[in-house]
């Protein structure tokens, strides 16, 4: 039980820790992906995801680490210059095949967006 909760209170020390992270700003706009499915099914789809067609000039990057939180199997923070950047992006996202392994497995607990803060 105590490794449970050291393990818990790590994870909250690291998603409270990278609020702002390398490659973003305040003023990005930060989205954090959350999913019932096993971190290396959402990495492996990430990857294919925003390094494809839908990711205009590269302008949504991936800035946090894939982790366990707030009650989700998989986390992952992403950063855009705007939310009409990242909405756009996210729209197309959803229609890729490579989405297909997330479909249906967003977890709303771990789901954030908004303004990036320090």
């Amino acid at each position: 039980m105590a490794n449970l909760r050291i393990s818990s209170l790590l994870m909250t020390i690291l998603a409270v820790t990278f609020t702002i992270t390398a490659g973003q700003a305040p003023g990005d706009h930060c989205h954090t992906s959350a999913y019932t499915v096993d971190c290396g099914v959402v990495q492996a789809a990430k990857t294919v995801l925003i390094g494809g067609t839908c990711n205009v000039d590269g302008a949504v990057k991936i800035v946090g680490p894939y982790m366990m939180a707030n009650g989700c199997t998989c986390t992952v923070k992403q950063t855009a210059p705007s939310k009409a950047v990242f909405d756009a992006y996210d729209k197309c996202e959803h229609l890729q095949p490579a989405y297909a392994a997330l479909k249906g497995m967003t977890c709303l607990a771990g789901k954030k967006d908004g303004p990036c803060t320090a």
